[in-house]
């Protein structure tokens, strides 16, 4: 019989029932193999005794098939849900499907004997939910339906046929992370998971997250070691926003031992570094990387060369120093971020950043990188990578070279759910929309868990018109943040408004403070003092300027252009000099003085208040070899010793200065002792003259001060609150002093030549040259004399093979030249050389768009020449081979070619110049105007797209390497409006038969 015939039957017999007994037959369905049906035995059963026996049935054996309907409720299954739920459709995202009817599952099935129809006396007779007794026997209540088996009472709107339909969901054809709903004529919906598709949503999708992968300092891309034994070529294009960041790692040991390789960012500059087991090759750009602006690197290594180029500039070549070629590599390879615990392995790249920033393009080994999980078959694991937005570090905002660190929603609270509590009201009032509103500690990592700071969850709160702020008032708080709250609630502290967290953090350097590090500890970091100048802080704040001998004003920029004897002035413990008392030094003061002894007892400065020994005073005096700082404010003498003894016969430096009671000395860079007068008087106040070296009546000095003998030595400077005292020997009154004579600037071993001043500097010198004169020591003369406000330069001969170069200071000051012709050093010299080069390997690159920050709208070269040869290269200044301006000879002609990186302009003179004689030629652009002038011929003139020359701020004179140069003579040359000092060491000068 089959198995709905049966349920027929049975139910027909059912009203008939004169004792119930509650008994259960378990049935297990087994998978439909060929040689298993519904006939198949059980193995144990309850047997249903009925009132007829005709009825009585034996052992009974069942298929569930029929099961495959409308959900049963809770008495077919072990376990069921405890409640309705209500499944949301996407319409966009789901498949139809038929369910297999021949897919059964196991089932377990409890009989229940009562049924619709029972007879009944009243409504507690019928047991089945939704019914009631009418007329003697069970129905199902208004707004219900009995389904075919008379055994539920489901509701109206759920469709009942007559026969039963097969339960497609049972089967479970939709994927485990899917959701399946049943629907008509026995089919299905399966309902996708985000990262799944299909007819059953069994096909995953890999979906792409980015297409520009942007990296946070923290993020990283894990690959498959670099294929890097015999050699291997990296071409990367990124932009950042931080000056140090790992762009790619890979390495041989764990613990960052043996072979190596990385490309970096390292203090603004791109690296390229590895190791073959015979020590670190390094590598580094030209030119800073520019913030915000994408950049193309190329990094190649064949054996032990290695190659860098920056912005399809010139190759940065290397060669690893030792027997070993191959490069070992066992790691995994590591893009933006480098997570270890060895410290080695930052040693090794140069820095422990991670890159922040975006990397559109990573060729390796010539084939493009997908940094995509699932995309590429060597990315391993990705981290924290995103799309390339602009993130709330694009706009810089950390000042002073600070680091950015996005802070995202993955940073807050380290990962964990923020602990929440229901806090509810505890009076009466008449809104009660803030019952039960979930209060959450201080959201995020700024706060610890001990925090009783509190702001709302993410709920929105309706707020009264009058409402005010109030401070995260706790310490546990490392960010303040503003909580809104209704002030009606404010004896109760209910903040009504979502904290929003930082988006980013600025790391400072040391010197700076501040949300964006924009406030300066250390007012000498912009290096404010010129020309060799030395910065030093005050103690009540601000800085000062030290000049070197030479120089005086407020940043040391003027010049003493006299060649006036340097003096120094020498003591012999009975002699001192006399000054004016100090000024300025009531609240604080900061002296310093470079002397020299032979004894180890001698006072050095002394200035007091009274002349009987009493009053407020300052004395630096040496003692038992070591320096004595005293002070009195007239509440108790301050005594501070130097940690350090003092040597004989070398120059010293010493520092003291005050603020207030507190006190400083500190020699040479050594450790600074400090100590404290009495309290409570705070200021100085000083009538006496101040003496150097002695004190002209020993009674005058105060009682408490120990000195008892003048210094035996020389004093070189002193310099009182950025005051240079200028030639103490000369300028000031002496008593028993002499001019000292000796190292560094004996008179008879004067290391500064052709007529140069030697000018002390502690134990070094600098040499104050004569017009004409230039180097070191004044040794090279410049080829040029000053007379009558005109210039005459001896030309220099350039023989094809020699050049020179020159970096475009653009504009800074340089600390380094203390020459009476620094007016003329706009251009200094960077190199000069020899070279012998073969021409650069060329490269092909796409079509790339850069912006940097050299770009120049005009140029102009003016110069004389005397030739007789055709051809050579005069003068180049550009960036590499993709933009460039080149003045040469060619065929005899005077060639200017304007190259950029998507058009060439050469415009050509109209007669040559390599007759032996000299000819005056000037060369120029100005935006999109190309001009060239030979001696006073009709100016030729050519007009261009291009008004933008970038360049790497060199330029070559004479040739290139690389490149033939002119052979002949040249004078006179000027770039930009600045004469070019030609005259330079290894360079010769032409005489009137040379051509």
């Amino acid at each position: 019989m089959k198995i709905d015939e049966l349920f027929v039957e049975l139910s027909n017999f059912l009203p008939q029932v004169v004792k119930l007994r509650q008994e259960t037959i378990e049935i297990t369905r087994f998978p439909d193999y060929p040689t298993v049906n519904t006939d198949f035995p059980v193995k144990r059963f309850t047997a249903v005794q009925y009132t007829q026996p005709a009825a009585a049935i034996s052992p009974l054996s069942k298929s569930t098939r029929h099961l495959l309907g409308p959900e049963p409720d809770q008495r077919y299954y072990y376990t069921h849900r405890a409640q309705q739920e209500t499944i949301t459709i996407d319409r966009d995202n789901f498949k139809h499907g038929v369910a297999a009817a021949s897919r059964p599952t196991p089932a377990t099935i409890r009989v229940v004997t009562a049924l619709l129809g029972d007879l009944c006396s009243n409504d507690k007779d019928c047991s089945i939910p939704n019914s009631e007794c009418l007329n003697g026997r069970c129905i199902c209540s208004n707004g219900f339906a009995e389904t075919s088996d008379r055994q539920e009472c489901f509701a109206n709107y759920i469709s009942v046929t007559p026969s039963e339909e097969v339960r497609a969901c049972v089967s479970n054809p939709c994927h485990s992370s899917s959701t399946c709903i049943d629907l008509p004529s026995s089919t299905f919906l399966c309902i996708c998971n985000p990262n799944y598709k299909g007819l059953l949503c069994d096909e995953e999708i890999n979906k792409r997250e980015y297409d520009v992968p942007s990296f946070d300092g923290k993020s990283y891309v894990r690959m498959s070691r670099l294929k890097a034994y015999h050699k291997f070529s990296i071409e990367v294009e990124f932009k950042t926003y931080a000056d140090n960041g790992i762009i790619l790692y890979n390495q041989q040991k764990n613990d960052g031992s043996g072979d190596f390789v990385s490309l970096a960012i390292v203090d603004g500059y791109v690296q390229f570094r590895y190791n073959l087991g015979n020590g670190p090759v390094i590598l580094t750009s030209p030119e800073r990387v520019t913030m915000k602006n994408f950049h193309r690197i190329t990094a190649k290594r064949y054996h032990k060369d290695g190659v860098l180029i920056f912005n399809d500039g010139e190759d940065i070549a290397g060669q690893s120093q030792g027997i070993l070629k191959s490069l070992d590599l066992n790691q995994d390879t590591f893009i933006g971020n480098m997570p270890t615990n060895y410290s080695r392995v930052y040693d090794n790249i140069g820095t422990n950043k991670g890159f922040l920033g975006c990397i559109r393009k990573l060729k390796i080994n010539r084939f493009t990188v997908d940094l995509h999980l699932g995309k590429d078959k060597d990315v391993l694991e990705t981290y924290r990578v995103k799309q390339c937005n602009e993130n709330a570090c694009a706009n810089l905002p950390c000042k002073n070279g600070a680091t950015c660190q996005p802070i995202f929603e993955e940073d807050l609270c380290n990962n964990r759910e923020c602990k929440s509590k229901t806090k509810r009201s505890k009076t009466k009032r008449k809104r009660n929309y803030n019952d039960g509103i979930q209060f959450v500690k201080c959201k995020g990592s700024h706060c610890n868990n001990d925090s009783k700071s509190q702001s709302t969850n993410k709920q929105k709160i309706k707020r009264s018109k009058k409402y005010s702020k109030k401070r995260c008032a706790t310490l546990d708080c490392n960010y303040d943040y503003e909580l809104d709250y209704d002030s009606s609630y404010e004896h109760d502290n209910y903040p009504v408004t979502t904290y929003k967290p930082p988006t980013y953090k600025c790391i400072c350097p040391p010197q700076f403070t501040g949300a964006n590090c924009e406030e300066s500890l250390d007012p000498c970091l912009g290096e404010p003092c010129q020309n060799g100048g030395t910065c030093d802080i005050l103690p009540q704040g601000g800085y000062v300027c030290k000049c070197p001998p030479g120089r005086t004003g407020e940043h040391c920029e003027i010049l003493d252009g006299e060649l006036t004897e340097f003096l120094i002035p020498q003591f012999n413990a009975d002699g001192f000099l006399e000054l004016p008392c100090l000024e300025g030094v009531s609240k604080a003061f900061s002296i310093e003085i470079w002397f020299l002894t032979r004894a180890t007892d001698g006072l050095i400065l002394y200035n007091g208040q009274l002349n009987n020994g009493r009053g407020d005073f300052i004395s630096l005096n040496l003692a038992n070899g070591k320096l004595e700082f005293k002070f009195n404010l007239g509440s108790g003498i301050a005594n501070i010793t130097s940690p350090d003894p003092v040597s004989l016969n070398t120059w010293h430096c010493v520092r003291i200065s005050r603020l207030g009671r507190e006190g400083l000395l500190q020699l040479d860079e050594g450790t600074i002792a400090r100590g404290f007068s009495g309290s409570p008087l705070t200021e100085l106040n000083l009538e006496m003259p101040l003496y150097i070296g002695g004190v002209k009546h020993w009674r005058e000095i105060h009682r408490l001060e120990s000195a008892w003998t003048g210094l035996t030595g020389a004093i070189q400077r002193l310099m009182v609150n950025g005051k240079t005292y200028q030639n103490l020997a000369v300028n000031f009154t002496q008593h028993n002093t002499e001019i000292y004579d000796g190292l560094p600037c004996p008179a008879d071993g004067n290391p500064c030549h052709n007529g140069g001043v030697c000018l002390p500097l502690l134990n070094s010198y600098l040499c104050k040259c004569a017009t004409s004169y230039n180097g070191l020591h004044c040794e090279f003369f410049m080829g040029y004399d000053v007379s009558g406000g005109e210039i005459s330069e001896r030309p220099v001969r350039f023989d094809g093979d020699n050049f020179l170069q020159f970096k475009h200071r653009y504009g800074r000051s340089s600390n380094n030249t203390l020459t009476t012709n620094t007016s003329l050093l706009e251009y200094y010299d960077d190199s000069y050389s020899d070279y012998e080069f073969e021409e650069d390997s060329d490269f092909e690159y796409e079509n790339y768009d850069y912006t940097e920050y050299k770009g120049q709208q005009s140029n102009k070269f003016e110069l004389s020449l005397r030739t007789v040869h055709p051809d050579g290269m005069i003068a180049w200044i550009g960036r590499g081979k993709i933009e460039n301006l080149v003045l040469s000879l060619q065929d005899g002609f005077v060639v200017f070619t304007y190259k950029g990186k998507n058009d060439q302009v050469s415009i050509k003179s109209r007669k040559k110049v390599n007759d032996g004689i000299f000819h005056h030629i000037k060369a120029a652009r100005r935006r999109k105007a190309t001009v060239i002038q030979v001696d006073d011929e009709i100016p030729i003139k050519v007009a261009t797209e291009i008004s933008l020359l970038t360049t790497n701020g060199k330029l070559f004179v004479g040739g290139k390497p690389g490149h033939k140069g002119i052979k002949g003579c040249v004078t006179d040359f000027i770039v930009d409006k600045r004469r070019l000092p030609l005259a330079r060491r290894k360079i010769e000068f032409c005489h009137d038969n040379d051509v």
